[in-house]
């Protein structure tokens, strides 16, 4: 009767403890997991996100701050490739954190990462972060990669970061889940040294614990729905998501400037209006002149040259010369 007792006390006993056991997957496994969950950001900055809560048709991604903290349109590029808009109204940001939680909506099932307790995880352990690097000329294409790597310490928060890891992470995947060996999201990646374009050195991720997956499922406990828009099939027939506005470098300025003076040039040839020369017009000038020249030298002439009768009559050849004069000087100022 004891052994009975105890028996069935025991098969109580792990039939409570077994399900709570967290079992390490392979690491095929976690990619697969990662691979399922994880969701590309474009817009202000490329950047790599996490889905972890579903609403009815409304989905939650949770990200770094700084991916979209710019009040602009943004794109969230799920794993089979579709692109769903969502405004910056349908961004959540937490404060205190480099957390932010985006919104979009989609009738298709996407799976649900499960959220773990990164107080549970042991400095050694593998991890695993999970995002999109940039496009770059070796990789056209943003595709989702997964490092292996492994936890060396926690410090004290700040702006959130606390997990240290030495996976190696690019720039795009900011914001990215980071995995332990259970497939459970335990971080959001979001820092590291930067060496050459990757960030070979250590990372830095905010943890999730017990005390923030509250605050994050209260915060899209009533979600309003984002602003529905059709989802594009794929990144090459999307249209082009906004760039960020970069500084122009000196030589961009210099060719600016250049431009410039270029089209004010042409505005200004293309204001001057062509002057057709009429011939008979100019031949009637130069031969207006002509008379004109000749009649005021005869009149000089005869002022000076013929010995005058009185003074009478040498004032009026001067003055007769005088309309000589004014027509050339009004042929001269004519322009034909």
């Amino acid at each position: 009767m004891m052994r009975r007792f105890l028996a069935i006390l025991l098969i109580s006993v792990l039939a409570v403890i077994i399900p709570h056991i967290a079992f390490a997957l392979t690491p095929q496994q976690v990619n697969q997991i990662a691979a399922q969950v994880t969701v590309l950001i474009d817009g202000y900055q490329p950047g790599s996100g996490v889905i972890f809560q579903r609403n009815g048709s409304v989905y939650s991604v949770l990200t770094a701050k700084h991916v979209v903290n710019a009040d602009e349109i943004y794109y969230v590029i799920t794993p089979e490739g579709e692109r769903h808009r969502t405004e910056a109204t349908n961004i959540q940001l937490i404060n205190d954190m480099d957390l932010a939680v985006v919104q979009f909506t989609s009738d298709k099932v996407y799976q649900v990462a499960q959220l773990g307790n990164s107080d549970k995880v042991a400095k050694g352990s593998t991890v695993y972060v999970a995002g999109a690097p940039e496009a770059n000329e070796t990789i056209p294409q943003r595709t989702l990669i997964v490092n292996p790597g492994t936890l060396v310490g926690v410090q004290p928060p700040q702006d959130g970061y606390a997990l240290i890891y030495n996976n190696i992470t690019q720039p795009g995947m900011s914001g990215g889940p980071v995995l332990n060996e259970e497939g459970q999201v335990i971080g959001i990646h979001g820092q590291g040294d930067q060496r050459n374009g990757s960030k070979s050195g250590l990372n830095l991720a905010i943890p999730i614990n017990a005390s923030l997956v509250p605050n994050l499922q209260k915060l899209v406990a009533s979600p309003s729905p984002p602003i529905a828009s059709p989802a594009v099939p794929s990144e090459q027939t999307a249209a082009p998501s906004p760039s960020p506005k970069k500084p122009l470098t000196a030589q961009q300025k210099k060719n600016a400037v250049k431009l410039k003076k270029e089209a004010i040039e042409m505005v200004q040839q293309n204001n001057v209006q062509e002057v057709t020369v009429d011939p008979f017009l100019w031949w009637f000038k130069l031969s207006v002149q002509l008379v004109s020249l000749l009649w005021c030298l005869f009149c000089i002439w005869a002022a000076f040259a013929v010995p005058p009768v009185n003074f009478v009559s040498t004032m009026s050849c001067i003055i007769s010369a005088t309309p000589g004069v004014f027509v050339f000087w009004l042929c001269y100022i004519w322009k034909i």
